[in-house]
């Protein structure tokens, strides 16, 4: 009963986010590890070792309005979505972090350490971060757009995020040194994608959990995100893991809590992972038209993501 209850809960808490409006929490997380390229890759080793700078920050950017009609919702996220562009992207419309010539050490933008090689940045809420007196005032040297703050009611669509050491000798940026991108911030299910060449970022080392602020557990240590979601076919599981796991387990169930699907099952290091689900049962047949919940559970975690299959 205490299990369909967190099933249910989980699940009421995905829906009602949907449908509302309200202040958002998120939380990013960067897998140095998952740098598998070069350069720009805080000097991590490409080949899945940690990035061994002591410090990282992270430089970002909301886009929130079209300029010439900043009253159009849907004006709004098209214009934000159109500067999805290598450089010189008005997506830094309102920035927290320090850039240019003489990137600062102050703080500002600072993530914490998890260990691992993983790296992330809490904010309490997203509205709040983009409006505080941290965002700066000053025209953005690559993208020549003057940033501010986060006027109330605006909505973010688009975020731009760069990566850097202390003094921004060593960066982190896509696998083509080009800006990295989340979009679809005003939906439940955000992606993160990049530029050159323009798509999802699959094997992207940027994760996050995003909640209606004040209902969140703001210290989970499995994160969640699924592609695409609602999906006819089949649906890419990607979890970060803050801990290594003895014993995870990963499954598909409806929202009473019926396993439907069993997709993993043993010991998974932590960091960046990814599981598929087909969007077939445990018959192997294709699995109804519905909402259903893949939930995964740790040793002292278990999260739930709702997934939306149309058969």
């Amino acid at each position: 009963m205490k299990r369909i209850f967190l099933l249910l809960t989980s699940a009421f808490l995905l829906l009602s986010y949907s449908s509302k409006s309200q202040a958002t929490y998120m939380k990013i997380f960067l897998d140095t590890k998952k740098f598998t390229f070069t350069p720009c890759n805080l000097n991590a080793d490409g080949s899945g070792g940690p990035s061994p700078v002591t410090k990282v920050y992270m430089h970002a950017g909301l886009c929130s309005h079209d300029p010439a009609n900043p009253s159009d919702a849907n004006a709004n996220k098209i214009f934000c979505l159109s500067q999805i562009i290598p450089l010189h992207s008005l997506v830094w419309q309102h920035v927290v972090g320090n850039w240019g010539t003489s990137p600062a050490d102050d703080g500002v933008g600072q993530m914490n350490n998890d260990g691992s090689g993983i790296w992330s940045l809490e904010m309490n809420t997203m509205e709040n971060y983009f409006s505080s007196p941290d965002v700066s005032t000053a025209v953005e040297p690559v993208s020549n757009v003057t940033s501010s703050p986060l006027p109330p009611g605006y909505k973010g669509y688009v975020m731009g995020i760069v990566f850097r050491n202390f003094d921004g000798s060593i960066i982190g940026r896509d696998s083509s040194c080009h800006d990295i991108f989340i979009i679809d911030m005003d939906t439940p299910d955000p992606k993160v994608v990049q530029s050159d060449p323009l798509g999802e970022w699959i094997t992207s080392p940027v994760s996050f959990f995003k909640a209606p602020a004040g209902i969140e557990n703001k210290n989970p240590e499995i994160i969640i995100n699924t592609y695409p979601n609602p999906s006819s076919s089949a649906v890419r599981i990607e979890y970060m893991l803050l801990a290594d796991e003895e014993n995870l387990d990963i499954k598909i169930t409806d929202i009473l809590g019926n396993t439907v699907a069993n997709l993993f099952s043993g010991k998974n290091e932590s960091g960046k992972n990814m599981v598929i689900w087909d969007g077939t049962n445990l018959n192997g047949e294709t699995a109804a038209t519905g909402i259903y919940l893949c939930v995964i559970k740790g040793k002292n975690d278990v999260s739930a993501r709702r997934l939306n299959h149309i058969k």
